[in-house]
């Protein structure tokens, strides 16, 4: 039987393979390409590693124990235990996910949220000499100033009689230096974009590009590495109710875990009442996130992680061309993490049109608390 790379060499365009060639020979037939006018060059991706992590061993053993299954090869009761262990291993990190973060948002968030919303209520009122409006009446009063900040009723010299424990909370809130929220929630949204990403990666590459057959006795390829001694397993065909597991059990639960981690993220970044617990709270949503590669460092065996290390899927895009798609496209993800993030915090067009952000922390946001709060700031902090 021909190896992959064999099977590679009698196709009629002309192909990189970048896991192969050495830097200066891909110079080189870049160089004699372009002698000949060759311009559609293509790069042709190599199989992509299993992710060391739940969503990889889980596929990983999924397709490799259910063929082992099917050819009838080593102890059938070993199979179906690493079976039932990596789905059990798989939902136990969904579930801590889930529930760490409704528990923190509510037992921190919810009193942050209500103890900001009383502050802000409280300032407004005294800022604004009592010309306010009525926005909220349940399960508190909430107040706004008439006019904003721009208005004829705001008063910024009376921040200064302001008790202090107000001043306080009122200048923590993270809306109050909204430049610095937009950097934290880009970065925070940066990070659940390439796990959206890795999910369409895995899409692409199990479902859609992975080949169908009747059976799992024929799904894998074998290929020989370091004289024989190891032997990368390259996930080439599956049947059509494998891919349908695959897509339920693992990828739909990866996104969805990834949304729901992101949008409850960017309340609990938004809620955070002092700039210290913003930090503590941003490094603990990346340790939910990543919580799947420690239970799978620590509670997986090494002989199996030495099999997900040797099992691959195909490329999520076998064959890519030369092109400022490439090379450019992907800042479209930057470019959509920073419209986000100021679409959420809110932004101010001119002195009459304020946007408060999609935030549900503290509605209609007048976004008059930075100038005096900064000021009062300097002179308390002072160095």
């Amino acid at each position: 039987m021909p190896s992959l790379r064999e099977r590679r060499a009698g196709e009629n365009y002309r192909l990189f393979d970048v896991r192969s060639m050495t830097l200066s020979e891909q110079l080189s037939d870049d160089m004699s390409l372009a002698q000949a006018g060759d311009c559609s060059a293509f790069v042709r991706w190599p199989h992509c590693p299993m992710d060391a992590d739940t969503y990889g061993y889980s596929m990983g053993s999924l397709v490799r124990d259910l063929t082992h299954l099917s050819l009838k090869q080593g102890d059938c009761r070993h199979r179906y235990l690493r079976l039932a262990e990596s789905l059990f291993l798989l939902f136990f990190c969904l579930w801590i996910q889930i529930s760490f973060i409704q528990i923190t948002h509510m037992v921190v968030s919810h009193r942050e949220i209500h103890d900001t919303r009383r502050a802000y209520d409280h300032f407004e009122h005294h800022m604004y000499g009592g010309h306010t409006r009525n926005i909220s009446t349940y399960p508190f009063l909430e107040r706004r100033g008439i006019g904003g900040k721009n208005g004829p009723y705001y008063n910024a010299s009376a921040f200064s009689m302001l008790p202090l424990d107000i001043k306080d909370r009122v200048c923590d809130i993270s809306l109050s230096v909204p430049a610095l929220l937009r950097v934290v929630l880009f970065v925070w949204t940066l990070f659940c974009i390439g796990e959206i990403r890795r999910c369409r990666d895995m899409f692409y590459s199990a479902i859609l590009n992975t080949g169908w057959t009747p059976t799992m006795r024929n799904s894998l390829d074998q290929e020989a590495r370091d004289g024989g001694h190891v032997s990368d397993m390259v996930i080439a065909r599956l049947t059509a109710p494998v891919k349908a597991m695959l897509f339920l059990l693992i990828i739909v639960p990866r996104a969805g875990i990834t949304i729901f981690v992101w949008t409850e993220g960017c309340d609990l970044l938004t809620a955070s009442a002092s700039w210290d617990l913003l930090v503590v709270q941003s490094t603990a949503l990346q340790f939910v996130i990543n919580l799947k590669g420690i239970i799978y460092l620590v509670l997986v065996s090494p002989r199996t992680h030495l099999e997900v290390e040797h099992t691959y899927m195909m490329p999520s895009q076998p064959n890519e061309p030369d092109g400022v798609r490439v090379f450019a496209g992907s800042l479209g993800w930057g470019l959509g993490a920073f419209i986000f993030a100021m679409y959420y915090t809110g932004f101010t067009l001119s002195d009459d049109w304020v946007f408060s952000g999609s935030q549900d922390l503290l509605w209609e946001f007048q976004r008059d608390v930075a100038e005096v709060c900064a000021d009062w700031m300097d002179r308390r902090y002072a160095t």
